[in-house]
């Protein structure tokens, strides 16, 4: 797949739609007519799907995956369905949606959801594994983000539906998102992705720990960049201590965001190295985890002249410090 994602040169219809190719149905990312670009998603599938899209999913999750087969097409199953209906925030609202109007009523079309368990069984290779489990896997998926949206453990909130206001640690999550809208002084991580981070601080995070660098350990430059999104250091603390996203770091971001930031790394190390989604998001937890621990042992210490009176800088503080 590294064929399809790492090209020269990318087209301009590359991970994207326009007004002239509208998808099937309104929203959402699915079509009925062979394009250069797309993919069935089976050979007898009446439906395609960007090509290039199948191949972020298949390149992390996928059977050439590093990740164990039996943890992957689980995870494959949720981003494609949750692509095809038009990305997770769209996923969701249907759900909600459908919850109030015709509960028990599938989000896509069950000939579409035919075809994509079928797609993930020729894939994968593994019917008597992939075929009974997916459609209930599916469900409990989707069970599972019904009941967290109940409890206001998602970044989601929708004003129309729920008479609840919007917790002020998603208002935060959202002050820090800059990157969703590009600027002139951005730098687009992938094409496809609506993630545009600051040039300057991509190249401060690169001198740190990119593979020019002393560090050169492609797991701490996505951890950086993953810190810059949420905020900085001091607001990721801040959104993880609040304990409102159920799945910690994870349920803060689109998993195309962090895909988009996995690529982009890929991209940075020349492909000598590699890291995966997942492994961004546990690496980053961790590191929030053991920094909280580390700044609730310093808070216990006596006071007095050996007492360590501030936290000491690290290499990540000064890479994140850029105006």
């Amino acid at each position: 797949m590294a064929s399809v994602l790492f090209r020269p040169e990318v087209g301009p219809s590359f991970g994207a739609c326009s007004n002239a190719d509208p998808p099937a149905k309104l929203g959402h990312n699915y079509w009925t007519t062979a394009a250069p670009h797309r993919t069935a998603l089976t050979p007898s599938s009446a439906f395609y799907v960007d090509k290039t899209k199948l191949a972020e999913y298949q390149r992390y999750f996928g059977p050439e995956s590093t990740k164990k087969l039996v943890h992957c097409w689980p995870a494959y199953l949720k981003a494609l369905v949750q692509h095809v209906a038009g990305g997770e925030e769209s996923y969701m609202r249907a759900l909600l949606d459908i919850r109030k109007t015709d509960p028990g009523s599938p989000v896509l079309d069950p000939v579409l959801l035919d075809d994509i368990f079928e797609h993930m069984v020729l894939l994968y290779k593994s019917p008597n594994v992939v075929k009974p489990r997916a459609r209930i896997a599916l469900l409990r998926f989707s069970s599972h983000q019904l009941e967290l949206y109940d409890k206001g453990t998602t970044r989601w909130h929708f004003p129309d539906l729920d008479d609840r206001p919007k917790p002020e640690v998603l208002v935060l999550l959202e002050e820090q998102e800059y990157w969703r809208k590009p600027a002139p002084d951005r730098t687009q991580l992938r094409p496809g992705h609506e993630v545009y981070i600051g040039t300057k601080i991509l190249e401060s995070i690169a001198s740190y720990f990119g593979p020019q660098s002393n560090e050169n350990c492609i797991k701490q430059y996505s951890y950086a960049v993953l810190a810059h999104m949420m905020g900085g250091v001091e607001t990721a603390l801040k959104l993880k201590a609040a304990k409102t996203f159920a799945e910690g770091v994870r349920s803060m971001f689109l998993l195309d965001d962090v895909i988009a930031v996995a690529l982009h790394a890929d991209e940075v190390f020349h492909l000598r190295f590699s890291v995966n989604p997942s492994d961004i998001i546990v690496f980053t937890g961790v590191k929030l985890v053991r920094l909280t621990e580390s700044r609730t042992r310093n808070r216990k210490r006596p006071t007095g002249r050996s007492a360590r009176k501030r936290e000491p800088k690290n290499l990540l503080h000064f890479a994140l410090s850029v105006t």
